[in-house]
């Protein structure tokens, strides 16, 4: 696996990474987010996207089929070396149960 070294916004830390360590920490962030936002109905998927060193975007997508999919929900984050959610654009409220 290809290791690579990400600078933390703001600090002079870094971290190593891997496919592994990206994969848990867009898991994480994809939890944090449905965690606060709620469940919203119809449901499709939510995807979580490294746009770069630890920014994110995070999507919640819609529709009952993948032809009637729309983003109800779209997020720019900024997360710590643990996923923890430091900021996101726009916040995210609880909207639903």
């Amino acid at each position: 696996m290809s290791k690579t070294t990400t600078r933390l916004l703001g600090g002079d830390q870094e971290f190593v990474e891997d496919a592994e360590d990206r994969t848990l920490i867009s898991t994480v962030v994809q939890a944090k987010v449905m965690a606060t936002l709620g469940r919203p109905p119809g449901l499709f998927n939510v995807t979580v996207r490294r746009l770069w060193d630890n920014h994110y975007r995070v999507n919640v997508l819609i529709g009952s089929d993948p032809t009637t999919v729309r983003i109800a929900h779209s997020y720019f984050v900024v997360v710590g070396v643990k996923g923890e959610i430091l900021s996101a654009t726009p916040q995210i409220n609880r909207l639903y149960v």
